[in-house]
């Protein structure tokens, strides 16, 4: 038995039909205007507007939240950098890491570039025996 039964408000269960399937909405409170089912990805409300309100308040946040970005990228960098300094291990472990991964990079290229050279040099004694 509910506890607290004088803020219990009436509610009420929906069934919509949403892409040819049949879907349940249980529990709605009769004194909202709207309601929202985020799992499912779904506003219900009795009105236009009350979606429209509802779409601008959730784009407003995103907005919001995607403006915030900078300042959370800038806050990684600076305690990834703090970490780098409190911690000389590390620093030199992210320091090998990047001249293994230069190296590599440079060890590519001269194996395109060995490829290449002796590509030409083939080509080169082809033709000279075949003069």
């Amino acid at each position: 038995m509910p506890q607290n039964t004088a803020n219990m408000s009436p509610m009420f269960d929906l069934t919509l039909e949403l892409d040819g399937k049949t879907e349940l909405f249980q529990r709605i409170p009769i004194n909202t205007a709207i309601a929202e089912f985020p799992e499912k990805g779904l506003i219900v409300s009795e009105t236009k507007d009350g979606v429209v309100n509802e779409i601008n308040a959730i784009m407003g946040t995103a907005t919001s939240e995607i403006e915030k970005m900078p300042y959370y990228e800038q806050t990684v960098a600076n305690c990834k950098q703090i970490l780098l300094d409190i911690n000389p291990e590390l620093k030199r472990e992210q320091e090998q890491a990047a001249e293994i991964a230069t190296l590599k990079e440079q060890l590519a290229g001269m194996s395109d570039q060995i490829a290449a050279l002796t590509g030409m040099i083939s080509k080169s004694l082809g033709k000279k025996k075949e003069e």
